[in-house]
């Protein structure tokens, strides 16, 4: 290689393009590099119709040289100009389709286009051709988090996790892809690998607390969001003490806790933070607190669609439903997203002010909508996980002689989603050192940690095989770990709802056979037309939820037919309609003498994170009973008569 080539390449790594320049027009007869080299310094320095003019003159010259067509494209993805540098790109990999730079080049040129699948084949096509690079991976994974597709963001990633290109940037990217799939048992390991590993990245701490507070686990955001805090310089992050705030108030429930984080509000008022905080100050029945952020001046994000959709819950909570429905339909559908929330709002709404046909029609338009974006793959998990739990169960023998001994107190409250479990949770909460773990995984984590332990032994038939020493030891470990959820040191009971718990009900027999279980019932019709009117279950139609509920009765059936353990059945109707007599049943169950009773639940307000969060704060009260009937010409219910 000559001395002005290499003098040259010199200059291009340093960025001295105007020298380069120069010293390519001098030079440009000692290497036919040069004549490359001329339009792409050119190009840098943003003279791109002298770069076009030379690059037009190499096409011409070398119409076959994937490369002209790749620099001379990159320009122009450099200088914002994707649109012309398209079909360079094109062209480029057209010439050589085992061009991986062209491929990825072609990718990042789709992408500032907005044409992500095509965006996501090319940047696979180039690691399929160079899968030592990373960069190549890294792009597609990046472009399918931008579309949404956290799960297949999350897929890409992982082919670089735990391998010796590994960087902390693609462990916080997993960590963000996990938060956005809503982090399940699955992911637990990772996020504790990813915080023994680079517990000195900020972000890695960050998303261990929001991960933490998704899973319940406040104790453990608390310590985790603190130390970020403790670490940050001014002015700090609103999302790092909003959430530790929030974290607090779970544990401790207090108006000084939200007075904090609506201060942080005012030194952050961005939108995701109004969200935030407003959609916190709802879903704890504060309306006029609520409304007063939605109406401040400092606050207005003009045409945001999801502050609309949260004014008009907050309108519909105070009674104001006429100005909730104006609040929808002013809402222009840009996007399906808005189209399923506006629908799923408008169900409430409609039956709110009397209009059945109008909230069946929003309850079949959002199951449309949803079911476009989920599919059946919501409701293909759930059965799943029952047949996995209905096989082993039928592995199982009747020896249930070895127990833990265990001076825990708990209550399990179960029952398939929506027939009033948060409602008697919410009732049992005015108990006096009542500990809730409100829809935690504890239990669920706990079955997979065994299926991990056991070598390959059905869970189930691995704690029937252990000894008392043995099963004592794994309740204590149990017990330590609701520690990362809230402080149970002071309770006497702990409140444990979680209506899939109905799964395990043999680890509670085994562990705990003191607990007391209560299962609620409700008519299967009501059950499914709450389940349809809520985004959250994502169950879309009729014969959906029969496959799922029968599938949840026949493994509760089971257990009660084989365990000893005493199940406390609870219908909601009777709950609702003769509250007095059935809450006096329930203590009795439980153990807990109605005097233990606190005098005012209401002095401390209580954030149910579930699709029942309003209507727990209300008195008890029966509209919902039978409430299916008044939707018996729109919908046909007949599918669950009998079951």
């Amino acid at each position: 290689m000559s001395s002005n080539w290499q003098q040259a390449l010199a200059l291009f790594k340093s960025g001295d393009y105007k020298k380069l320049i120069k010293f390519c027009e001098r030079n440009k007869g000692s290497h036919p590099g040069f004549m490359m080299l001329l339009p792409v310094a050119y190009g840098k320095v943003n003279n791109t119709s002298k770069a076009t003019r030379l690059f037009e003159r190499l096409q011409k010259e070398q119409p076959t040289n994937p490369d002209v067509f790749h620099n001379h494209g990159l320009m122009f993805l450099e200088v914002g100009q994707p649109h012309k540098a398209r079909p360079l790109l094109q062209q480029t990999v057209q010439l050589n389709r085992s061009y991986h730079q062209g491929w990825h080049s072609l990718g990042n040129c789709y992408l500032d286009l907005g044409e992500y699948a095509s965006a996501i084949t090319a940047f696979e096509r180039a690691y399929s051709l160079a899968p030592s690079n990373p960069e190549y991976l890294r792009s597609c994974a990046n472009t399918l988090f931008i579309t949404g597709d956290y799960a297949r963001a999350m897929l890409a990633i992982q082919a670089l996790l735990n391998s010796p290109v590994e960087s902390s940037s693609d462990v916080v990217f997993a960590l963000n892809c996990i938060y956005k799939l809503k982090a399940s048992n699955e992911h637990n390991a990772f996020i504790d690998y990813a915080l023994s590993k680079y517990s000195e990245i900020d972000d890695v701490l960050f998303f261990d607390g929001l991960l933490s507070i998704d899973q319940k686990k406040f104790i453990r955001a608390m310590t985790q969001l603190s130390l970020l805090e403790s670490r940050m310089p001014e002015p700090k992050s609103f999302g790092v003490i909003a959430n530790l705030a929030f974290a607090r108030f779970m544990v401790s429930p207090s108006e000084a806790h939200l007075d904090e984080i609506e201060k942080f509000l005012e030194e952050a008022p961005e939108v995701q933070n109004v969200i935030f905080v407003v959609d916190l100050f709802e879903s704890l029945g504060m309306t006029d607190r609520a409304l007063q952020i939605l109406d401040n001046p400092k606050f207005q994000f003009v045409g945001n669609h999801n502050l609309q959709i949260l004014r008009a819950r907050v309108l519909f909570r105070k009674g104001k439903a006429s100005e909730a429905k104006a609040e929808l339909l002013s809402i222009s559908a840009s996007n399906e997203d808005v189209e399923e929330d506006v629908a799923f709002e408008l169900i409430r709404i409609q039956e709110g002010v009397g209009c059945i046909s109008d909230a069946a029609e929003a309850i079949r338009t959002a199951a449309k909508l949803n079911n476009k974006r989920v599919g059946n793959e919501p409701a293909d998990k759930f059965l799943n996980e029952i047949e996995s739990i209905d096989a082993a169960l039928r592995k199982l023998s009747n020896d249930n002689a070895s127990q833990a001994k265990s001076t825990a107190k708990f209550v399990f409250i179960v029952g398939f989603p929506r027939t009033g479990t948060t409602l008697l949770e919410s009732r049992l909460a005015g108990i006096e050192q009542v500990k809730i773990l409100e829809e935690t995984h504890a239990l669920s984590d706990l079955y997979r940690t065994l299926q991990k332990r056991s070598g390959g032994i059905e869970p189930f038939a691995y704690i029937n095989s252990l000894n008392e020493r043995e099963l004592s030891i794994i309740a204590d470990e149990y017990i330590d770990s609701l520690g990362e959820y809230t402080d149970i040191s002071n309770a006497s009971f702990i409140v444990d709802k979680m209506p899939m718990n109905g799964l395990y009900l043999q680890l509670i027999e085994k562990l705990f056979p003191s607990a007391a279980v209560i299962l609620m019932r409700r008519d299967p019709r009501d059950v499914c037309l709450s389940c349809l009117k809520q985004k959250m279950i994502q169950i879309n139609d009729v014969e959906t939820f029969k496959r799922c509920y029968q599938a949840f009765f026949s493994v509760i059936d089971k257990y009660q037919n084989t365990l000893s353990l005493p199940v406390l059945q609870v219908q909601y109707e009777a709950l609702v309609s003769d509250y007095q007599n059935e809450f006096t049943k329930i203590l009795d169950y439980i153990g807990v003498e109605e005097g233990a009773l606190s005098v005012s639940r209401s002095q401390t307000n209580r954030f149910y994170n579930t699709p029942s969060n309003q209507q727990v704060s209300k008195p008890i009260y029966t509209s919902s009973v039978n409430l299916f009937e008044k939707y018996a010409e729109e919908i046909d219910f007949s599918a669950l008569d009998n079951i």
